[in-house]
């Protein structure tokens, strides 16, 4: 009303009640602002008497003037709604999970604007916009919108599936819908332990979870391994478990089972156990997170039908692992008594069967079992799978192929990784088409691409093709799923080495020792990279650090026996050998020393003592190994018996050999080996076209350097040296670590007379073997054709020195010693 009689003063036509002017009006102005400034920080109060009071306002009175609770609790309930929405929406549809933790996060990072704007515009009336909320809430968009890139770059926030186009083995178009990587669950599930004391129920300790995997892996949302890997156990985990002293997998820790579980790079693992009470089954399972072994869920299921009870627990599994409601809602889920068999004694035969094959490596046992639970039930695909396996790997071919035949006409009941599996054995062992393996396996890879399994399956045919730069291309892959698979660094390192790029190697190799300086693999690896390079002194040290970590370790002690050996220091040697086989807790162990022994015998012409070690090192491979593995780890050893004088053991198993699977194709490479070893040419040359469709079928690319070498040979008993030499060259160009190739070499320039080439490549090979008996007899003959006598000589004790206890019929130590009679008395002359 001031403010009104002010501005009508100020206009009034009467002169004497008008302002004279504006110093006056200005006075009146200043004084109603004041008033209008006590104000907004006044009110009149009502007392209980009726008396007008003046008091101050609160802060919090303020805040409620301007109606920011108000304002801000509806802004908190609508925002929690929405993200309640987004959760309803995430289960009900294929939504990432992502999306209601993206909207609680905006939703939180958006109250400082919501603040501001109540507290300025929240009281009744026109207000204009402030300074603080031109600078604050562009400065809130900003760092909400930089907190939710940190928050969730990288995530998925679309949908959780992909729809997918590619290519079957037969080269079919497939649309496949899968989910994203980021959305499938890894987890390893180990045997149960029982809790009851009926020993007839043993079985279902490896039973159950069996079966709990087959049903999980239904679900492509799920990458499932048992707690002991198939594919690593004799290299890894079944190794660590029975160390750790629980030879038959029961019983374990959970710090054993997190340790397993960690090495397998698996996000969770299932630890449970069992009993039987009145006739009811009772079956708990516990779900573990594997970093923290944080204990996410228990549950116990009870009732007659055991089967049953595995279906009820894989469903609550996937809640507990918040696989989104809707996909377990939809998905194809058929029961275990379905993908499996309904018949219990089939099932109890099936899961003997497969422990016998993989734990006991009791194969005919295996057999047995498995044949009983296909007579039970013929649908059994899982169990026609397994005996089809046990079949081949027992060097039974005609029935593995009937057997996998039996799995094919029921496939429909395996899991889609199942019947990869399928497929791989009968394209690559029945078939024997690379071709279509191959495209199995990148098909396999492109629909389930974070598997890091089918990456490497995919990386072995690629360097079985030779395909060196794609395999790489391949590890490098798994280590984008999974930095931690550090094994993988090796592998690259070792693919950059077996390519003759040393450096390369090198740093892969120091990589891995960076990430795992306690693991002692790290020193031998760099070892083994120095001894292939030529520097034994260097190699020597990384073995001794090795052994600093691992004092006992049978792996490291060999090395250094072998070493020692390719040094020339035999006795120490031998006793290092004889240190790692005490030093041995496995029969893998045992065998790999025996082999590194017999190796040594050979080279220094004691063939009876090489033989002798090659068979004690067989009867250890019988106790883990599978027969048909056997065999072909004998492929590999034949000429040790040619050069014994026992050519018929050779031919003998080469006989046996002839029937297996893959191995029928396989026996022309076997029989090469031995014609070159006898210097037949003829027959060698005869089997060269056996060997290159062997190689053709198979699709290994990189054995072409064995036929490059074996022409090499054959050329130079036919005395074609030059063209010897071509194809020697060729073989080392596709193996340029093989030393004993430019020992060939150079012998071929030798008998050409050019001795400058000849010495150049022998060097060549005796960098890396400084010991090896046969280069340094070369070198000798190729400096007394040079003229240079004393160093010839030198260079022929020294290979007598090697072969000072060969066996008195060794024809290589008898040829060295007519030279040695023939040079001496010339030196003496001189």
């Amino acid at each position: 009303m001031e403010l009104e009689r002010i501005v009508l003063k100020a206009m009034a036509k009467n002169p004497g009640e008008r302002y004279q002017n504006v110093n006056d009006m200005l006075i009146d102005l200043r004084s109603v602002a004041k008033e209008l400034e006590t104000a907004t920080t006044k009110t009149k109060l009502i007392t209980p008497t009726g008396l007008a009071k003046e008091e101050h306002v609160t802060f919090f009175e303020n805040l409620w003037t301007r109606r920011l609770p108000q304002i801000l609790g509806l802004y908190l309930l609508v925002g929690l709604g929405v993200v309640q929405l987004m959760q309803w929406l995430v289960n009900r549809y294929p939504l990432s999970p992502n999306l209601a933790d993206f909207s609680f996060a905006a939703l939180v990072s958006m109250i400082p604007t919501v603040f501001l704007l109540a507290y300025f515009h929240g009281k009744p009336g026109r207000d204009h916009w402030t300074r603080a909320e031109k600078i604050g809430i562009p400065m809130n968009l900003f760092a909400s919108a930089a907190l939710l890139f940190v928050l969730f770059s990288g995530k998925e926030l679309g949908a959780v599936q992909a729809t997918i186009t590619l290519q079957d083995e037969e080269g079919n178009t497939v649309e496949a819908v899968i989910p994203k990587s980021e959305f499938r669950k890894k987890i390893s599930v180990f045997f149960f332990d029982k809790t009851s004391g009926d020993s007839t129920l043993n079985w279902l300790q490896y039973g159950i979870p069996l079966a709990l995997i087959l049903d999980l892996e239904q679900d492509l949302f799920l990458n499932v391994k048992l707690g002991f890997d198939e594919k690593r156990m004799f290299v890894k985990s079944w190794d660590d478990m029975k160390k750790a002293g629980f030879p038959e997998g029961i019983g374990l820790p959970l710090t054993l089972k997190r340790k397993v579980a960690t090495d397998q790079h698996l996000d969770y693992f299932v630890s449970g156990s069992f009993a039987k009470e009145n006739e009811k089954f009772l079956v708990s399972a516990s779900l573990y997170e594997t970093r923290r072994l944080k204990l996410l869920a228990e549950r116990t299921f009870t009732g007659l039908d055991i089967f049953k009870l595995i279906d009820e627990l894989s469903v609550q599994l996937k809640y507990d692992l918040e696989i989104p409601h809707h996909h377990i809602e939809d998905v194809e889920d058929l029961p275990v008594s379905e993908i499996l068999t309904n018949s219990i004694s089939a099932f109890k035969s099936f899961v003997g069967g497969s422990y016998a094959c993989r734990f006991k490596n009791d194969w005919e046992t295996g057999k047995k079992y498995l044949e009983q639970a296909v007579e039970d039930d013929p649908m059994f695909a899982y169990a026609w799978m397994g005996l089809a396996g046990a079949y081949f790997l027992s060097n039974q071919s005609k029935k593995a192929e009937a057997a996998t035949l039996a799995a094919l006409q029921h496939k429909y009941k395996l899991s889609k990784r199942r019947q990869f599996d399928l497929k791989y054995i009968y394209y690559f062992v029945m078939k024997q088409d690379m071709d279509k393996v191959l495209r199995l396996v990148q098909y396999k890879v492109e629909l389930f691409p974070d598997d890091i399994e089918g990456h490497a399956e995919l990386a072995f045919f690629y360097r079985h093709k030779n395909q060196m730069d794609e395999a790489i291309s391949e590890y490098k892959r798994i280590l984008e799923l999974d930095p931690g698979q550090y094994d993988y660094l090796h592998e690259i390192g070792l693919i950059h080495e077996q390519k003759g790029e040393y450096e390369k190697a090198l740093q892969y190799y120091v990589q891995y020792a960076n990430h795992l300086p306690e693991d002692h693999k790290s020193f031998t690896t760099i070892g083994n990279l120095y001894e292939v390079m030529g520097d034994h002194e260097q190699a020597k040290s990384y073995y001794e650090k090795a052994l600093l970590i691992e004092p006992e370790d049978n792996s490291v002690l060999r090395l250094l026996a072998n070493s020692e050996s390719n040094l020339g220091f035999f006795e120490q040697a031998l006793k290092q050998y004889l240190e790692a086989l005490r030093a041995s807790k496995t029969p893998k162990d045992s065998a790999a020393v025996y082999r590194s022994l017999s190796s040594t015998y050979e080279r220094r012409g004691q063939l009876g003592k090489a033989v002798e070690s090659l068979e004690l090192a067989w009867a250890e491979d019988e106790k883990f190994h599978t027969p048909n593995q056997l065999l072909m780890i004998k492929l590999d050893y034949l000429t040790t018996y040619v050069r014994a004088g026992k050519q018929d053991v050779a031919f003998q198993i080469i006989e046996t050999m002839k029937t297996q699977i893959p191995l029928d194709k396989g026996v022309a490479l076997a029989y090469l080996s031995i014609y070159l070893e006898l210097e037949d040419a003829d027959k060698a040359d005869n089997t060269i076209k056996g060997v290159e469709d062997y190689i053709k079928s198979g699709g290994a690319e990189r054995m072409w350097r064995v036929i490059f070498s074996a022409q090499g040979r054959i050329s130079e008993l036919r005395r074609q040296y030059e063209q010897a030499i071509l194809n020697y060259q060729k073989s080392l160009e596709i193996d340029p670590t093989d030393a004993s190739i430019n020992r060939f070499i150079g012998r071929c320039y030798r008998n050409l007379k050019e001795f400058k080439k000849a010495e150049e490549s022998i060097q060549k090979a005796l960098k890396v073997e400084p010991y090896h008996p046969e280069s340094l007899y070369e070198i000798a003959l190729v400096y007394h054709d040079m003229d240079k006598k004393e160093r010839a000589l030198q260079y022929l004790k020294k290979a007598l020195y090697v072969w000072e206890d060969a066996d008195p019929g060794y024809k290589p130590a008898k040829k060295a010693g007519e030279k040695l009679a023939e040079w001496e008395p010339m030196n003496e002359k001189m």
